[in-house]
């Protein structure tokens, strides 16, 4: 299920350049750290999946206002931003991993959201294509 190598690829990925959730762990300690914390963390996945819960602690962000553009004194030139901490991009990666299959035989035959290469075009002619509403067409007479 959860490969110990993949866990540890992807704490070695880590922009140590991102600040460090409310855990204050700096992303910079778990890359250099990867090696040893794989197995921990690997075995932590593991168990989320099986009891089908993600961590509640992994859950929790600061949200701070980042300015967009324009005006730094005007407060419509503000976005909110939520730092996540270092570890829930792994957690969350690793469990997306294990979804992906299953939303790809049922859902991404339909809805192209977040899937590299598709847009908004693909659905409509996915839907003009095969909808429900061509069945209807081909059976009524004008």
């Amino acid at each position: 299920m959860v490969d110990e190598s993949e866990v540890c690829s992807r704490l070695k990925t880590f922009d140590i350049t991102k600040a460090a959730g409310y855990d204050n762990i700096p992303p910079k300690v778990i890359k250099l750290g990867a090696e040893s914390l794989a197995g921990q963390v690997t075995s932590q996945i593991y168990m989320c999946i099986e009891i089908c819960t993600f961590p509640e602690m992994l859950k929790c962000a600061e949200v701070m206002p980042a300015c967009k553009k324009g005006d730094v004194h005007d407060k419509t030139s503000y976005r909110p931003i939520s730092i996540l901490p270092a570890l829930s991009k792994v957690f969350g990666g690793n469990i997306i991993d294990q979804l992906r299959p299953f939303f790809r035989q049922c859902i991404f035959a339909i809805f192209v959201w977040f899937r590299k290469n598709h847009n908004c075009h693909d659905v409509l002619i996915r839907f003009f294509v095969s909808g429900p509403w061509i069945i209807i067409a081909h059976t009524e007479r004008y």
